[in-house]
């Protein structure tokens, strides 16, 4: 799984084993990150690890993250905070945290989004009992839209058309080992959908929670804000290249 130099700014060492690890990307999100941090601190979950990195962020977001895990790191089984040299991108900075993740099962969670406080322990419980690759639940879009997200099943059909699904869901870092990581294709940004379109060619899948987990915010800066019409058909035709035996109805 390719990744990037970081730079470790604060660690605490675990305790014991946690089952999962939530690992939190930042990228000038300062306005965004406590409130994102804190839906981590109040998670029913009782063990769990956090990695936060930031991706050479040019506001305050690095320092905040740090004094706000030197106050609650208490909270958490293990705790580290890393930082890149130079602005990596989505898909590299979601690779160096999963990689920092000690734990056998992932949520990377973008700083502008939010968990709800069972939402790691429903998604747990869904993916210890099913065998799948990655569980999600059901999200809220809030902020410049109100709708849901994740209301489908797991479908490998559905990836022709759109990504249903996004980065915001447990999976386990095996899976995330054997299929090489995040990729971003030709600067799309889409590396979310990119492994989705690598999982399920092989069989692998995803359990569905059927109960809100978390918040995803949209705002102008969230990639989804920034793409038209014409932009989203060019993301498509190039993982269709990439991906055929997805994209073959189309």
């Amino acid at each position: 799984m390719e990744s990037v130099a970081v730079e470790r700014l604060f660690l605490q060492e675990g305790r014991a084993r946690a089952k999962v690890a939530v690992g939190v990307t930042v990228y000038n999100y300062e306005r965004y990150l406590a409130a994102c941090l804190a839906s981590v601190a109040a998670q029913t979950l009782p063990e769990l690890d956090l990695v936060v990195l930031d991706d050479c962020s040019g506001d305050a977001s690095c320092g905040l993250a740090l004094a706000w895990l030197k106050t609650h790191a208490g909270r958490f089984n293990r705790v580290e905070l890393l930082r890149t040299q130079q602005n990596s991108g989505v898909a590299a900075a979601h690779n160096a945290t999963a990689t920092a993740a000690r734990c056998d099962n992932v949520l990377l969670l973008d700083a502008d989004n939010e968990l709800l406080p069972c939402g790691l322990e429903m998604l747990l419980s869904a993916l210890e009992g099913s065998g799948a690759d990655f569980a999600f639940g059901l999200l809220e879009r809030f902020g410049e839209e109100a709708a849901v997200m994740h209301n489908v099943l797991w479908d490998p059909d559905l990836l022709g058309r759109c990504n249903y699904w996004d980065t915001l869901g447990l999976i386990r870092r095996d899976t995330l080992y054997k299929l090489g990581g995040f990729n971003d294709l030709e600067g799309l940004g889409w590396d979310d959908y990119v492994l989705w379109c690598k999982l399920a060619p092989g069989g692998g899948w995803g359990v569905h929670v059927a109960q809100f987990v978390g918040r995803y915010r949209v705002h102008p800066k969230s990639i989804c804000s920034r793409l038209d019409d014409l932009e989203v058909q060019r993301h498509l035709d190039v993982l269709s290249a990439h991906f055929p035996e997805v994209f073959k109805q189309k």
